[in-house]
C-alpha cells in the first residue's frame, strides 16, 4: 500500500504493538521493498523474498509484474497459515518454490470455524496469475469484511451453531484493516470508529 511493494511479508515481519487498550499493527523489514512504478529499473537479478510467502511472479523473478497483488498473495499465505496452522506449501525450499508456480493449492482445513466463503476469498488471494488476484488492498479488505458470519449459508439461512468470528475482541477490530492500510493507526480521537 502507499505505493510500496514490501516483497518480504511474513508473520515475523508483522508486529502487534500495544498502547494501553489500543493495539496496532506494524510492518517491519522493508529491506527488499521497492516503490511500485511500472517504469522502475530492474532491482537486480536475484530472486528475493521468503520462499513460503513468495508470489509466483517473485519466484520467477518477473519484477515488472510485481505490485500490490504480490503482497496480497503473501498476506493470503499468512492468513492460510493462521487459519490452518501451516502454510499451503511446505518442504525443502526448491519444492516450495516449484509448488508456488505449478501446484494447485491443497485442501483447505481450518482449525476453527470460518465463513463458508472465506476459502474462496483466500484462494483468490493465492491465485497463480497476478491478474486473477485482488488488485489492491481495498478490494481484498472489502471482500473480507462482507463475508457472512460462520454458520451462515450462501442462501442467508443461519446454522444453529453459528459463531461470531469478526468481533470476539472489539479492541482488535481495526487490526485487519491496518494490515490492508485501510485505516491509520492509532485511532486516537476517532471514537466512533473504535
Amino acid at each position: 500500500a502507499c505505493g510500496v511493494v514490501h516483497r518480504d511479508l511474513k508473520s515475523g515481519n508483522i508486529l502487534l504493538e500495544e498502547h494501553g487498550h489500543l493495539r496496532t499493527v506494524k510492518l517491519t523489514d522493508f529491506g527488499i521493498a521497492r516503490i511500485f512504478d511500472r517504469e522502475a529499473t530492474a532491482p537486480g537479478d536475484r530472486v528475493t523474498g521468503p520462499p513460503v510467502t513468495m508470489a509466483p511472479e517473485q519466484v520467477l523473478g518477473e519484477w515488472r509484474t510485481e505490485g500490490p497483488w504480490t503482497d496480497l498473495c503473501a498476506l493470503g499465505v499468512i492468513a492460510w497459515q493462521l487459519s490452518c496452522g501451516a502454510p499451503p506449501f511446505q518442504g525443502e525450499t526448491r519444492d516450495i518454490l516449484r509448488a508456488q508456480i505449478h501446484d494447485p493449492l491443497p485442501g483447505y482445513l481450518p482449525q476453527f470455524e470460518v465463513p463458508a466463503t472465506f476459502e474462496l476469498w483466500l484462494r483468490r488471494m493465492l491465485e497463480k496469475a497476478p491478474n486473477d488476484r485482488f488488485q489492491c488492498a481495498a478490494d481484498a479488505a472489502h471482500a473480507l469484511l462482507t463475508l457472512p458470519e460462520p454458520g451462515v449459508e450462501p442462501d442467508g439461512s443461519v446454522a444453529p451453531t453459528a459463531l461470531r468470528w469478526r468481533r470476539r475482541e472489539p479492541e482488535l477490530d481495526p487490526i485487519g484493516l491496518e494490515i490492508f492500510a485501510m485505516r491509520g493507526a492509532p485511532m486516537v480521537g476517532r471514537v466512533s470508529e473504535r
